[in-house]
């Protein structure tokens, strides 16, 4: 469609003597266009000026900036400018955004198009019915449809046939062109014209679909495709000439769905679960062809949910084309895109597809200011935006926040002593690996030595049935050396070469035989795999905003299997990488999205890495060994805010600590034993981490740990990479950590922080702060810890019970309601507690710590507990009382930890005296009285 500027002539010479002025800004008539081609027509003397005759319609801008659409001409002649454009102002094509900000706004509302002129017949047009589309033989715009029986096909055309005819008119081969591409183009110019008519229809209403436009297209892809030979992208990347990975901007022209049969109970239940049982696929098109399009999960859910719809455009990448090796034409009988069984489909993952602008231009994706593609792959911005079953990330730049030691995958089930119904699979670390794989090796070789004995005779008495005579002879004669003396000199060459040959033979069969029996007997060979796990953050340069999400979650582990040297070499802490076609797996691990590469993937540095500015920017922190008082602080903080969980996938809780070892505790689970490793530092403070055994004889270190051997014995240094800080611990008063499966131990290690530890370790204060930590650990103290807070320790004597108000109540309902008599009653009892000071400490115990005081008070306080079954509200007062006595006769000293209650309550005791109560009994034991006097004579001598 050509545009004439608003300050040239009408591109048409017209010399006529009897025609004044000029075509400027004027709007002719489809009348007054037929005469003037019945005119031009004439065998004139102005036929000389004539180059064809006038091109299709012509677009003119007004003044006013409105477009006017005039209607055609002669729809035979040879388009001289590039057909198929929109507008076209001082010979440029001009896009759909400029058509958009000359026209306004797209319209969404049938009614508005119709009142702007657009015909009924053009909103009724999609992908599937614009083939079948006709046009009035004399204003040459749409009419009907095929088999439309209110039209009489004589008064049509767009047959073929028709289109055929006007294409040979206008110049083309006729032996270029086939049925089954005007078939093909017309479908897609058809649906094309109507799409942007309806957008568009104050500029283009009923005017702008027309079998003129429609010729004048057709005639440009044919001089493109045919004679010059230049081919669209999808019949490219059909006929395997191109590969189909390359990004591309395709349409989605239908939805076509399935009906899949269930077989199975299962089946019908998960696709019910799913939300049907349909199969979705989608045909797109670059405006040339079509392709299937076979979707995974996520993008279906986006068609489900209308996110992706028939005219929505695509951006794809790493698209694989599957079927057809030898590639196939678009246009081959066999290629029907929109049945199930078409030899050809495109596979799409979710991340490698991107939602592109409605006014991209179809075909390949180039470079511009929205969009960057690197070596033929674009770049995904954030892993934010990854989906964890969205298929693999074509290309991503990451740094490497924290590298993990080396670790071994092996399949448990390849061992004789484990059932082959128990397979599983556990994570091995280095030394794990070294000793799992030296005790199968012993057990392998025990099984050779016991199978080799018996296998070789059976072996020998079979290669023996094939023996020649001369040996067989010798062999069963009462001296065989007397025998092969006597033997000529043929029989002994006969002897001699078998015996060689024998020995081989036997050789060949036992080790046959002994493969067999380690087969039956899984002793083949372990099945470990190594690999390498990685914290990567997406590297996003400081000059680009970065979202609320992005900054949340951005971060990801990154496995590598079988890791080459070359990658191991790259992949270094605070290292810029470029992933490409990296695997995404779909599900998240502790709350973070899994990355996994193999020795294929390509990984490569970025070649002009950032400055430390930028990499603290983009999240990236030097690996700093923290002091146990920060580690404790994480801790308290993990316990206030109902840590532990939903913190997992946080790595801001993985953290590198140094400290002094104080001692080591080994707890027995039954099939695996946890150590607890106690550190302080020149705080005071104690930090527990634990470890789990699973395997305690097939580990190494788990010897070393349980003794406290981990550290030199010189300076008691415990230094660990990547530990997982837990919850506050309130029964023993520390921090807690957790090692986890990429935690590391190091050993003679050298670091500011570590010289410092050193230092103070060997000083005399360093030995008596540890030995004071210690008592304070056993005596169950924490130093810096008060009853101000919401958790603290008490050390002190029960002198008295009582119950609250509230409990009172209870017991007067329990006992006025007969219907809950056979039902056992637990009352919250509150202890008066004196803890050597002026005024009395209340703690409200539960009746589950009563159990702990069993241990200390024996039977004569279970007898009297027994008694709180009766609900006599006359003998409560007289039953507390006794529990009081017997704990006053014991005088034991109790150690409690405590807990500050939501609501504070005022106890009146026998006496007259109030005390508030506004604490409640965590845990209790009995106290250490040595270690106790320990801990306060060291505290005293300071």
């Amino acid at each position: 469609v050509n545009v004439a500027s608003n300050s040239v002539m009408s591109p048409v010479p017209f010399k006529f003597s009897h025609i004044k002025g000029n075509f400027r800004d004027k709007i002719i008539s489809p009348e007054a266009w037929l005469k003037a081609k019945d005119t031009l027509y004439r065998d004139t003397e102005n036929d000389r000026y004539l180059t064809g005759s006038i091109e299709g319609k012509t677009i003119q801008k007004s003044s006013s900036s409105k477009l006017h659409i005039n209607a055609p001409t002669n729809i035979n002649s040879p388009s001289k400018e590039k057909s198929g454009a929109l507008l076209v102002s001082r010979g440029e094509k001009i896009n759909l955004s400029e058509l958009k900000s000359r026209c306004g706004q797209i319209n969404e509302s049938h009614e508005y198009a119709l009142d702007r002129g657009v015909k009924p017949i053009t909103l009724k047009i999609n992908s599937e019915n614009a083939s079948r589309l006709r046009f009035n033989a004399v204003s040459l715009l749409p009419c009907s449809f095929l088999y439309d029986a209110n039209i009489n096909p004589r008064e049509t055309i767009g047959k073929v046939v028709d289109i055929h005819h006007s294409l040979i008119e206008n110049g083309c081969d006729g032996s270029l062109l086939s049925e089954s591409w005007i078939h093909n183009h017309c479908r897609w110019i058809i649906w094309k014209l109507a799409c942007t008519e309806r957008c568009f229809p104050c500029a283009l209403g009923g005017r702008y679909l027309n079998y003129a436009s429609l010729i004048n297209q057709l005639t440009s892809r044919y001089r493109k495709e045919l004679s010059r030979a230049k081919r669209p992208a999808l019949r490219m990347i059909l006929n395997r000439d191109i590969a189909s990975s390359k990004p591309m901007i395709l349409c989605v022209s239908l939805i076509l769905r399935w009906t899949v049969k269930s077989t199975s109970t299962i089946e019908k239940q998960e696709t019910s679960f799913r939300g049907g049982n349909d199969e979705l696929r989608l045909e797109l098109t670059d405006g040339w062809y079509s392709v299937p399009a076979l979707i995974d999960d996520t993008l279906k859910s986006f068609v489900i949910r209308e996110k992706i719809q028939i005219g929505t455009k695509l951006l794809v990448c790493n698209a694989v084309m599957v079927g057809n090796e030898d590639g196939i034409d678009p246009l081959d009988s066999s290629y029907q895109p929109t049945t199930r069984k078409c030899p050809v489909v495109l596979k799409l993952a979710a991340n490698a597809t991107r939602m592109a602008k409605w006014d991209a231009k179809l075909g390949f994706a180039y470079c511009s200011s929205t969009f960057k593609s690197h070596d033929g792959m674009f770049l995904t911005r954030s892993l934010a935006s990854v989906l964890p079953d969205g298929g693999n990330i074509p290309l991503i730049d990451v740094i490497i926040c924290r590298r993990h030691p080396m670790l071994f995958l092996q399949k448990i089930g390849n061992n004789a002593s484990v059932p082959k119904s128990c397979d599983a699979s556990r994570y091995l670390n280095q030394g794990q690996e070294a000793h799992a794989s030296k005790i199968f090796e012993m057990e392998r070789q025990h099984v050779v030595e016991r199978l080799a004995e018996s296998v070789e005779k059976a072996c020998s008495k079979e290669v023996d049935e094939r023996a020649p005579q001369q040996w067989t002879r010798m062999m069963t004669d009462q001296s065989p050396g007397d025998y092969y003396e006597r033997l000529s000199v043929e029989d002994r060459k006969i002897v001699d070469t078998w015996k060689d040959k024998r020995g081989v033979l036997i050789q060949e069969k036992s080790q046959k035989s002994i493969d067999v029996k380690l087969t039956e007997e899984s002793f083949v060979a372990r099945e470990t795999t190594p690999l390498m796990k990685f914290y990567v953050r997406s590297y996003i340069p400081h000059d680009k905003r970065k979202s609320a999400r992005e900054e949340e979650c951005n971060g990801a582990i990154l496995t590598c299997w079988r890791i080459s040297e070359d990658q191991s070499d790259i992949l270094k802490e605070g290292v810029v990488v470029r992933l490409k076609n990296v695997g995404v797996r779909s599900t998240l691990h502790d709350g973070m999205l899994q990355l996994t590469a193999n020795p294929k993937t390509c990984i490569e540095t970025v070649s002009k890495q950032p400055q430390n500015i930028q990499l603290v920017t983009a999240g990236y922190f030097k690996r700093s060994y923290l002091s146990i008082v920060r580690a404790t602080i994480m801790s308290r903080k993990l316990g206030m805010y109902g840590g532990g969980h939903s913190h997992l996938g946080n790595q801001s809780g993985v953290v590198d600590i140094a400290g002094l070892l104080i001692k080591a505790v080994v707890e027995d689970n039954g099939s695996s034993q946890t150590i607890y490793l106690y550190l302080t530092d020149e705080s005071g403070l104690v930090l527990r981490i634990q470890r789990e055994f699973s395997d305690p004889d097939g580990d190494p270190c788990f010897l070393s740990w349980s003794q406290g051997n981990c550290v030199e014995e010189s300076d008691k240094i415990f230094i660990c990479r990547d530990i997982r800080i837990l919850p506050f611990d309130h029964v023993e008063n520390c921090g807690a950590a957790m090692w986890d499966l990429t935690s590391t131990h190091l050993v003679n290690f050298n670091s500011p922080r570590i010289r410092r530890l050193r230092k103070f370790s060997t000083s005399e204060d360093g030995k008596d702060a540890l030995h004071f930590s210690n008592i304070a650990l056993e005596a169950g103290i924490c130093v810096n810890s008060k009853l101000g807070v919401d958790h603290g320790v008490a050390i002190g004597y029960i002198v008295e019970f009582s119950l609250s108000s509230a409990e009172r109540n209870k017991v007067a309902s329990i006992v006025q309601d007969a219907s809950e008599q056979s039902s056992r009653w637990w009352p919250s009892v509150i202890a008066h507690v004196d803890f050597g000071k002026a005024s009395l400490l209340l703690l409200d115990i539960p009746m589950f710590l009563f159990h702990k005081l069993l241990r200390v008070y024996g039977d004569d306080f279970q007898d009297q507990l027994d008694c709180l079954d009766s609900h006599d509200e006359l003998n409560i007062d007289s039953i507390l009382d006794n529990l009081g006595r017997v704990a006053r006769d014991h005088g034991d000293l109790l150690h409690f930890v405590l807990g500050r209650k939501t609501m504070t309550e005022t106890i009146h005791l026998s006496s007259g005296d109030s005390y508030p109560c506004g604490f409640e009994a965590k845990h209790l034991r009995k106290a250490d009285h040595g270690m106790l006097t320990s801990f306060y004579l060291n505290d005293t001598s300071k």
